[in-house]
């Protein structure tokens, strides 16, 4: 159990590298039953998705 000064901090695992980052760090990227893929600001968007980093730099040395 937690001590009650500290807080959970929700984590999510980046799609391209596989590392897990804080929520606020990551972006969620929604495929939507018409087959777009909409980025999902607020996380209210009901459908399947996905998370990548809002740092790009990961996603550029990987393609290099």
């Amino acid at each position: 159990m937690m001590s009650p000064s500290v807080r959970h901090i929700p984590a999510r695992t980046w799609v391209v590298c596989r590392l897990k980052r804080p929520k606020v760090d990551v972006l969620r990227v929604v495929n939507t039953p018409d087959r777009q893929i909409e980025l999902d600001m607020n996380g209210a968007i009901p459908d399947r998705g996905a998370y990548v980093c809002k740092d790009l730099i990961p996603l550029r040395r990987k393609h290099e």
